[in-house]
């Protein structure tokens, strides 16, 4: 299975260390299960059937897509300004999900207008949804979207990244990275070894519900030319680092297989390790990173 990449222009697929472009546009997100994949776009979704060969319109047009999940045939989608749809037949149709919280105006400090909120992370398994709001806060439904409660205690207002997995949701958020043992219900801080506190992106082992990793900076470094930013990995109740100090903050991990993780750097370096992060080799360069699968 070939890496995805959503750069600044477009799609970018890397297989065997070489990079070909195979769509091009404003993409922010990306989401795969199996050969069929879902591209958030600036005006709608764009799917592919052959992972990643192929593109065509999956609907949403002329909404902002800046965040999807996938489980199945179930899609979900979250836009900007706050929005979120879901699709129950692989992206061929959508409806909007009304019951889902609306406010007159969600601030937030990411992108212009900074009053335009957005949902930016997603997560989904069976009947559950998580979502969460830039800068603001996060929301569970248990009902394929019908009905949603807000996250408080230990869930971080600033989300960045929802994972599903192991029947565990892990969070990454600008205060830090959390989980949940029990899907999202009660959510725990994780800070033990933790020296630097944004969190932009993580990634969770196929086969190990304990091992996990987050790319983290210090707060006011993080979108600077210079983030020191670094890969930790959660080993033994806490935070180990498996990288030097990177002046480019990772904007998106993954775990394609277990032991294995790439790191896609915001100005476009793609570095991989089979070996849990121990050692690291760098795969590609590609124009930024928005996504990773």
């Amino acid at each position: 299975m070939q890496l995805l990449v959503a750069t600044r222009t477009g799609i970018t697929a890397l297989d065997d260390g070489r990079a070909e472009d195979v769509w091009e546009g404003q993409v922010r997100c990306l989401a795969r299960e199996g050969l069929r994949v879902y591209a958030g776009t600036a005006s709608g979704a764009v799917r592919s059937v052959d992972d990643g060969a192929t593109w065509a319109p999956s609907g949403l047009v002329g909404s902002r897509v800046m965040s999807l999940a996938v489980d199945g045939e179930s899609v979900v989608a979250g836009a900007q300004p706050v929005a979120l749809h879901r699709s129950d037949d692989g992206g061929r149709t959508w409806r909007t999900l009304d019951s889902f919280p609306r406010r007159a105006w969600w601030w937030q400090p990411a992108t212009k207008p900074h009053t335009q909120g957005y949902v930016s992370a997603l997560a989904t398994r069976g009947d559950t949804i998580l979502a969460g709001i830039e800068a603001f806060r996060g929301y569970r439904s248990d009902d394929r979207g019908g009905s949603w409660r807000p996250l408080r205690r230990g869930f971080s207002r600033d989300c960045h990244a929802l994972v599903l997995a192991h029947g565990r949701a892990y969070e990454g958020a600008g205060l830090g990275p959390s989980w949940s043992l029990d899907g999202g219900h009660a959510w725990e801080p994780l800070r033990a070894g933790l020296d630097r506190r944004y969190v932009m992106a993580i990634a969770v082992d196929p086969a190990d519900a304990d091992c996990w990793y987050a790319a983290a900076a210090p707060l006011l470094k993080a979108h600077s030319r210079d983030s020191q930013a670094r890969i930790f990995r959660w080993s033994d109740g806490r935070w180990a680092p498996v990288t030097e100090e990177l002046r480019e903050l990772p904007h998106a991990l993954v775990c394609p297989e277990p032991d294995a993780v790439v790191a896609g750097l915001r100005e476009g370096t793609l570095r991989s390790s089979a070996d849990r992060g121990e050692t690291w080799e760098t795969l590609a360069r590609v124009d930024g990173v928005r996504a990773l699968v």
